[in-house]
């Protein structure tokens, strides 16, 4: 149940357009930030309860980010990432291309296929 919470988060993430990905699955590293994690690990604690097998410390999330992830909270900025104008026209133009050779895009994220058209 807390795995399936944790991951719930990041659909939810990706439905408000905090969150994307490549089209292998793989997350796309403009829109996902330590925020993502932070929120979906602390999401996976409420199913968890303090003291509860599988519940993790704060200390605990910051370490499992860091090594799995790559973002260091002490150096990362936590709050949410803002794209700039020039990530989005850029992932745009990636996608254009990947398009036309491959038939599918690069990036996946909400509205993504609108900005295709």
């Amino acid at each position: 149940m807390q795995v399936l919470a944790h991951e719930l988060k990041h659909g939810y993430q990706f439905l408000e357009g905090k969150l994307g990905f490549k089209s292998n699955g793989s997350p796309d590293g403009i829109l996902n930030d330590y925020q993502d994690e932070h929120e979906a690990f602390k999401r996976q604690n409420r199913f968890t309860g303090p003291g509860g097998k599988g519940f993790l410390s704060n200390d605990r999330i910051h370490e499992i980010i860091r090594t799995q992830y790559g973002y260091d909270y002490r150096t990362t900025n936590k709050s949410l990432k803002t794209i700039s104008s020039e990530n989005v026209q850029e992932m745009i133009k990636v996608n254009r291309i990947y398009m036309q050779h491959t038939g599918k895009p690069k990036f996946i994220y909400k509205g993504y296929k609108s900005d295709l058209k």
